[in-house]
């Protein structure tokens, strides 16, 4: 049975149920109660990784499995929500090196390090030398993965008035030419230098391409939400996300919202793995 409707007092939470239908919580006295020795610290920014064919949560009959995944499919690191699509408005892009161990060590995230750090020209310099230029390890054999990462407020649909969740989202090596392709149409549009990133809405979805072999595997499809036009996928001035966006992209920047990168996919569970 449907839960029934009801107007959302100002003190009360309203919580749309899977069904769609809008519940109203009002917690009176206890409202907030629990949360006072909590900060930034206690919470992380998920990510947005997309499923390939070897993922866990695609392996069926092992604790990971989740119903209904298959490669392609984006899921969020916390929430573990699936979305063939996602709708998103950028907040801020990174252009890093992430060091990683390498899958037959073990694997798992290392750190992040600037275009311009030691390690990563000590990195170029010895790959130089062996001629292996498009394959960067560090002294003692760990992964430098060239990253652009995106911070971004998720939206329920086109034109949507809150943000649904904040995240981050990874592009390594096939992906960045996806990457680089929406970069550019946002910011050679005409007048683009009095645009914020956080007014365009972008739409992702899942491609799938095939390597060297021949072998397919799932990438990401970036274009302005609205019919593919980046005009049309602008945010009104006066759109309520456009705040919260740009509260989103204060609190990385001053270092209060915290990205847990464990919970990203490493160069090598990210590689063209066969559908």
């Amino acid at each position: 049975m449907a839960a029934k409707k009801e107007p959302v007092s100002a003190t009360a939470v309203a919580v749309r149920t899977k069904s769609g239908d809008l519940v109203s919580y009002d917690y009176g006295d206890v409202a907030g109660v629990g949360w006072e020795n909590t900060t930034e610290d206690d919470f992380s920014v998920p990510f947005l990784n997309q499923l390939q064919a070897l993922s866990p949560e695609c392996q069926v009959g092992e604790s990971t499995f989740i119903e209904g995944a298959r490669p392609g499919l984006f899921i969020n690191s916390v929430t573990r929500e699936l979305a063939e699509e996602v709708i998103f408005v950028p907040c801020m892009t990174q252009h890093v090196i992430v060091e990683w161990v390498p899958r037959d060590q073990g694997g798992g995230f290392v750190g992040v390090h600037e275009l311009n750090s030691p390690i990563v020209a000590e990195a170029k310099v010895a790959a130089q030398q062996a001629g292996t230029r498009n394959s960067l390890k560090t002294e003692n054999g760990n992964d430098l993965v060239e990253t652009f990462y995106i911070y971004a407020g998720v939206l329920s649909e086109v034109g949507a008035t809150e943000v649904q969740d904040l995240v981050v989202m990874a592009f390594t090596k096939t992906k960045i030419k996806r990457y680089k392709s929406i970069m550019t149409r946002l910011r050679t549009m005409k007048g683009s230098k009095q645009i914020p990133m956080f007014a365009h809405q972008i739409r992702m979805t899942a491609t799938k391409e095939k390597n060297n072999a021949g072998q397919s595997y799932a990438n990401a499809e970036l274009n302005p939400a609205v019919d593919g036009d980046v005009s049309a996928s602008l945010l009104a001035a006066d759109n309520p996300i456009l705040e919260a966006a740009h509260a989103f992209l204060e609190s990385i920047n001053g270092g209060e919202a915290k990205v847990n990168y464990e919970t990203t996919v490493s160069e090598e569970a990210a590689k063209d793995e066969v559908f």
